[in-house]
């Protein structure tokens, strides 16, 4: 039975459970007369333990692709204190919006948040956050955190391996372009201009494999402002609430990955709940993976060369 298998019949029958948690009151009620208060207790926190896990469930099974047998996984995020953004097309600089204080913010309680997720999700696995110009963990399974201008790991799967040939974020104008049923979407933020505060914002999931190794997943979540980098990890982490889940599930073929894209409405700085714009496969990769070096260092029992690019 494999583990998808395996989960996909807990999550029935615990669903089964929860759907008819009426019952279950009934019978914590009868056993509290019966019984007595202990048989009773036992019973509300067995409940209790079964709404976790039907909560958990999705959320486990989208995040999977990122854990393997050395139960390591690492995020990459912006620099702290970074106020420019750079750009993808030209020379210059972006101004901030009226409601974006710090770029770096929403990404690292995000990271914390992710992390506290995974290490939750899956006991075993250690989950490191790492600037992204500190970064040096390519041989393992990696969460970038912020688009392309902030986080130069970020840059490297998007601009230079291409993990997802059809989609692209264009910076200082802070739009993105994705070919999805053969028509190009273009996604532009909402901005009041009153006092140029965004509205609404959208995020962005990629899972695809590794251009690093081959044995490992990346995974890019990403918007054109941080309140949409916000909503997609609020969406992986809480993939049934946002509908992720759900257009996750009707993906005919996950081998190669899945690109998300995700709306979130912004009052003042209070980001909302997020929620599925709509989800697709990704394509072939067009990169490819080069064998060891001659002199390359042994510690890299995967025998293979991961060369990052760090844009200036």
């Amino acid at each position: 039975m494999t583990d998808n298998t395996y989960i996909d019949n807990t999550y029935k029958f615990v669903h089964n459970l929860i759907t008819n948690a009426g019952n279950i009151r009934g019978m914590e009620f009868t056993a509290s007369l019966i019984l007595g208060p202990v048989v009773g207790a036992l019973l509300t926190i067995l409940y209790q333990k079964l709404r976790n896990i039907i909560g958990f469930l999705p959320s486990r099974r989208i995040i999977r692709g990122l854990i393997d047998k050395d139960h390591k996984v690492s995020i990459a995020i912006a620099s702290i204190g970074l106020k420019e953004f750079k750009l993808i097309k030209e020379k210059g600089t972006s101004k901030l919006p009226g409601n974006v204080n710090l770029i770096s913010v929403y990404d690292a309680l995000g990271a914390a948040y992710l992390q506290d997720n995974i290490s939750e999700l899956f006991k075993k696995t250690k989950v490191k956050i790492y600037s992204s110009y500190a970064f040096q963990s390519y041989d393992q399974n990696i969460i970038t955190i912020g688009g392309s201008s902030v986080n130069n790991i970020t840059y490297s799967l998007m601009e230079d391996r291409k993990i997802d040939q059809r989609f692209r974020i264009i910076y200082p104008d802070h739009y993105a372009t994705d070919i999805f049923e053969g028509e190009e979407i273009r996604f532009n933020a909402k901005i009041r201009n009153v006092d140029e505060s965004i509205v609404e914002d959208y995020g962005f999931i990629i899972m695809a494999k590794s251009p690093f190794n081959p044995k490992k997943k990346v995974c890019v979540l990403a918007g054109l402002w941080p309140y949409g980098t916000y909503g997609a990890i609020y969406s992986i982490v809480n993939p049934k609430d946002t509908g992720l889940y759900k257009g996750w599930k009707g993906l005919r073929n996950k081998k190669n990955g899945f690109f998300a894209a995700i709306r979130i409405s912004v009052a003042e700085e209070n980001p909302g709940v997020p929620s599925l714009v709509y989800i697709r496969e990704i394509d072939s990769p067009v990169f490819s993976y080069s064998q060891k070096a001659s002199g390359q260092s042994e510690d890299d029992s995967q025998g293979y060369i991961y060369n990052p690019i760090i844009f200036p």
